[in-house]
This record gives structure tokens, sequence and C-alpha cells, in this order.
């Protein structure tokens, strides 16, 4: 798996394609692995599948890893949200915006329930704003983008990059609305 993850940070989709389907094979041919591991292989194979435009197998690999990742963990704990993060990613790809919109609103409320309000916090609500923005929904989805601005604002200060893709997001949608 950490070829694999090497050669889609370098580019090489189709080299990490073979070194994810060669780990998941092997860890399913085995019978004995740590579960966590095979979910989290099928996410990274989803995120390279999205990265290819293949928006089946990118759903057939998060449905994977969320159905493995379910069994592990109660359905609020917030290791279960960077799965649900990418289940909305493969609705908003294929345009199911309700369905995307559902995950990202339960990974929320999971990070809003044990108070884990850190960066990847600010990128779930990001991500929703968007989607909101994006479906015509704007005025929630540009509070949402407003309130990740503000936590990223206090957690890292006015000028740092990490602040960038919120002004650019807020004066997307600043646009549409005028």
């Amino acid at each position: 798996v950490e070829i694999a993850n090497a050669n889609q940070l370098l580019g090489k989709y189709d080299s990490s394609k073979y070194y994810y389907t060669s780990a998941i094979d092997i860890y399913l041919s085995v019978g004995d692995y740590d579960p966590n591991d095979l979910a989290i292989a099928y996410g990274n194979f989803g995120v390279l599948c999205g990265k290819m435009g293949d928006v089946i197998n990118e759903t057939k690999n998060f449905q994977s890893s969320y159905n493995i990742m379910k069994t592990l963990y109660a359905e609020d704990d917030p290791k279960m949200v960077p799965t649900l993060n990418n289940m909305a990613s493969t609705f908003a790809n294929r345009n199911l915006l309700q369905e995307s919109a559902s995950y990202l609103e339960e990974a929320v409320r999971i990070l809003e329930k044990h108070n884990k309000k850190g960066s990847f916090y600010n990128r779930v609500i990001s991500n929703l704003g968007i989607l909101l923005t994006g479906g015509g929904e704007l005025q929630k989805g540009y509070a949402y983008l407003m309130q990740g601005l503000k936590n990223q604002l206090s957690l890292y200060g006015e000028d740092h990059i990490d602040c960038a893709s919120f002004y650019i997001r807020l004066a997307e949608n600043l646009e549409k609305q005028e």
C-alpha cells in the first residue's frame, strides 16, 4: 500500500492501481489481516480511481472501505469521518448532491459531538459549503464557508495559506448571489 501511495503522489496512476489491487488481493487471499488496513487500502484506491475519472470503481472502493469501517467503529466515532467525507465525494462526483450532503452533515455532526474542530473539521464544512452552494443553497453554503473561514483564522491567523481556499469559495459564493 505504501508503494501505491507513493506512486499516486508521483502521478504514476497505472502503477499505483496495480499496487493497490495487488495489496487488496493479498489481504483477501491470506485472510489474516487487520481490517483497518484493508479499509484504508480500499479508501486510498477509491481516491486514485476518482483522480483517474473512474467513478464506478471510486464508489465501489469507498463503499467497501465504509462497510469495513462500520464493523470496526461506532457510527458516531470520529474515525468514521474521513470515510464519510470520501463517500460524500463520490456521490458529489456522480452529481447526487442530496446523498453527498447527508454524508457530510453526518461527518459534521460527529465532529461537533466530539468537539473535534480542527483543520479536518474545517475541510469537511468547506466541502459541505461548496456542495450546498453548487446545489443552489447559497445562504446555507455561505454560512458553512464563513464558519470554516472563522475557524481557520482562529487556528492559523489571517495570512496562512490554508485560509486562501475559504476566501476563494466565499468570493465564488458571493458572485452567485449577485
